[in-house]
């Protein structure tokens, strides 16, 4: 009998394991390779004499290296489910590429919970004999589902991110949450079947701010380096007392930070002394949880609530956190004070601050705290600073080490107006929003950059060649219609001494289609930017704010008007002029 060898020629690779994946897998798979124990060989006069049987293959008498492009060429997912349970070898070779081919790869791609894919990696990771690493989970709980619905999620996600040995990154949404209860530890949340009354569906009394915080205690512990967390929905706010109340005023939060950096501190010199301890001792700490949070998206307002702010606030003072990103338009000014109070970050870095109430004072002083910040940005709805003329809050604030200011212009001009307080700037990005009823004419640059100009000029002179301050204009704008942007005259631009100095625009379209009148005047407006080196326009329409037959003449249109331009970005599509002009 001849041994039969697969044709692979009219089939088609699934799925594409990179080197790493495949080393790793045949690593684990060597160790389960067993050779069966060799007879006694008789003399070779005898072989010689007796007739050489047929010599049969198994599939497990096959390398590891056949094995795993044989499991890479089968098109059905569920064969290489079932050839993962048949022995210990191939449940480590097949396991990992089915895991992999549902979106669960250890480098690459996501896992979205909870559709039909979502629900065979849980299966599959029920039987699982190891514990994969995962990239990133994105997961959204909507309260208007059934409350035994959302809870069998949340649970099941817990049970998910216990079966891996690492997460990178968790993204994770909460919307439609009717109430957030103020009882003791207790939070009930109203479903929509609930509110409406509805007899079939019995409302379910849960203990959700214990469910909330075990899940992110998890999902830190894993080795999240990357958690955001949203909200969508109105929540009962809790009142400024009663954060007080739970924080005691912050300060045992600040001896817990400290004294887990004491005790940290205190247990690596002990291990310097002892020597770096057995091999039991290395395997035993591989194994203990992970703390290595180091982005923290806080876009939800029940992160901030007497329920859960205590964990919040410990999570952030007990971390590595570099990138604190904070947006919550629903909590007042009061209560942004007592938790900002209770903050401290010795690592951050970047800092980012939208649709937040937060008031001028208080920033100032948690900026004070964090004198490490190089990336600051302050978006809407934050109260306008006072003005330099009558308030002294600015004059010692000082940022030596910040480089990159992202602001609106009253904050810019009120943050600039004392000379040298921030000497390593190195960008400023002028933030700007034209709101859906105003017209917007080419004359309205003027408006918006001639208050801080003198400011920028103050500060940082920029001379007659090149600023070493990098400018950058961020406009958003929602106007509709065809009228919304003016043919009045072009200004003035020897009056504006910013406007060609801005070598960056970004241009941030609320709608997903502009106006035909609008696409022919928007090149002439961007030529009034003479400095401009870098465009990009980003809208809710996946293919940009035109249609695809006019997208290249709208390109080479812009490039006619800015000849010193060099990149040009349509959402997420970011090409020089050489690889705009070879399409």
């Amino acid at each position: 009998m001849e041994a039969v060898h697969p044709d692979f020629s009219r089939t088609q690779t699934v799925v594409s394991i990179d080197g790493t994946f495949k080393n790793e897998l045949l690593c684990i798979a060597s160790t389960l390779t067993f050779l069966e124990p060799k007879g006694h060989r008789k003399p070779e006069v005898e072989l010689e004499c007796q007739p050489r049987p047929a010599r049969t293959f198994a599939l497990l008498d096959l390398p590891n290296e056949i094995l795993l492009c044989i499991f890479e060429q089968l098109e059905d997912d569920s064969d290489l489910y079932t050839l993962a349970q048949l022995s210990r070898r191939m449940h480590h070779l097949a396991l990992p590429i089915y895991l992999a081919r549902k979106g669960m790869g250890p480098f690459s791609g996501s896992l979205v919970l909870f559709d039909e894919r979502s629900q065979d990696v849980l299966q599959a990771l029920s039987i699982a004999l190891f514990r994969p690493a995962l990239k990133c989970v994105y997961c959204t709980f909507n309260f208007y589902w059934p409350d035994r619905r959302v809870l069998r999620n949340l649970r099941g996600l817990v049970r998910l991110v216990q079966r891996l040995s690492v997460l990178h990154e968790a993204h994770l949404d909460f919307t439609n949450v009717r109430r957030f209860g103020q009882r003791e530890g207790q939070v009930e949340v109203e479903s929509y079947w609930g509110a409406v009354g509805n007899g079939d569906v019995e409302r379910v009394e849960v203990d959700w701010a214990e469910e909330f915080r075990v899940l992110f205690e998890v999902i830190v512990k894993k080795g999240c380096t990357t958690l955001t967390v949203c909200l969508a929905g109105w929540t009962a706010l809790s009142t400024p007392g009663q954060l007080k109340s739970v924080l005691r005023g912050g300060t045992c939060l600040s001896r817990f930070f400290y004294g887990g950096v004491l005790l940290n501190f205190l247990s690596s010199a002990v291990r310097a002394l002892i020597g770096k301890g057995t091999e039991t001792h290395t395997q035993a700490r591989s194994t203990e949880p992970r703390d290595d949070l180091e982005v923290f998206n806080l876009h939800s307002a029940m992160l901030l609530q007497a329920e859960l702010c205590p964990w919040t606030i410990r999570t952030l003072n007990s971390a590595s956190i570099c990138t604190l990103s904070l947006r919550n338009i629903e909590i007042h000014s009061e209560s942004w004070a007592v938790i900002l109070s209770c903050i401290t970050l010795p690592l951050l870095s970047s800092l980012s601050i939208d649709l937040c109430s937060i008031t001028y004072p208080d920033l100032a002083e948690f900026l004070r705290r964090h004198p490490h910040v190089q990336y600051l940005y302050l978006g809407r709805s934050l109260p306008a600073p006072p003005s330099p003329a009558l308030s002294l809050h600015s004059d010692d604030l000082r940022l030596n080490n910040l480089t990159h200011l992202s602001a609106a212009p009253v904050y810019l001009n009120y943050l600039l107006a004392p000379p040298g307080v921030m000497p390593a700037l190195k960008a400023v990005t002028i933030i700007a929003r034209v709101h859906h009823s105003r017209h917007f004419d080419f004359g309205e640059m003027n408006n918006i950059l001639l208050p801080i100009a003198p400011r920028l000029l103050q500060s940082h002179p920029l001379g007659y060649g090149r600023s070493r301050i990098e400018l950058t204009l961020e406009l958003s704008f929602e106007s509709s219609g065809d009228d919304w942007m003016l043919l009045d005259a072009a200004p003035d631009t020897r009056e504006n001494a910013v406007m060609p100095r801005l070598a960056r625009l970004e241009l941030r379209i609320g709608q997903h289609r502009l106006a035909d009148r609008v696409v022919a005047r928007l090149p002439r407006w961007l030529g009034l930017f003479s400095g401009l080196r870098e465009v990009k326009m980003r809208s809710p329409a996946q293919d940009g704010p035109t249609e695809l037959g006019e997208r290249m003449a709208l390109v080479r249109a812009i490039f006619r008007r800015c000849p010193r331009l060099e990149r040009l970005g349509i959402n997420d599509v970011v090409r020089d002029r050489e690889g705009w002009v070879m399409l």
